[in-house]
């Protein structure tokens, strides 16, 4: 059995390689691609104490920009900002991969981070309440019906 060999990759490979103790063995139904940058993407959201992290599947809906959205949130546009740095150094260092393109990170209530395939929604937390929410129930349960 070959030791794994996560320095490469940065401690979010390490992550996954436990992540049969948490509640998210509930993405294993996904892509393997997928979760290492879902662990990549939260590992960069938790070190800075952001909150309410969700995976959201958007391949069963037509026309979607991308295939997934991570969502999370922060209490302040500092703390938003902060987390953006975090997933963008985070990504970076473990895959390799720069952002597309960032949007909002002027005001940073609610800043997108554009990875083609996954979009990142940081958002403050008086925001994410509001807007999700109403996404949320707009798009996502039309798109499953």
């Amino acid at each position: 059995m070959q030791k794994n060999d996560t320095s490469s990759s940065g401690s979010c490979l390490a992550q996954l390689t436990t992540a049969c103790a948490t509640t998210r063995l509930l993405l294993l139904s996904v892509e393997p691609l997928l979760l290492v940058w879902f662990f990549c993407i939260s590992e960069g959201v938790e070190n800075l104490k952001g909150e309410d992290i969700q995976l959201l599947d958007l391949r069963a809906i037509d026309n979607t920009p991308c295939d997934y959205f991570i969502v999370c949130n922060g209490n302040s546009n500092t703390q938003v900002n902060a987390i953006v740095q975090s997933v963008q150094k985070t990504v970076s260092k473990a895959l390799k991969e720069k952002p597309f393109h960032i949007e909002g990170q002027e005001n940073a209530e609610w800043i997108l981070i554009d990875y083609v395939n996954v979009v990142v929604h940081v958002f403050q937390k008086h925001i994410f309440s509001l807007k999700f929410r109403i996404w949320f129930k707009k798009y996502l349960f039309q798109g499953y019906q």
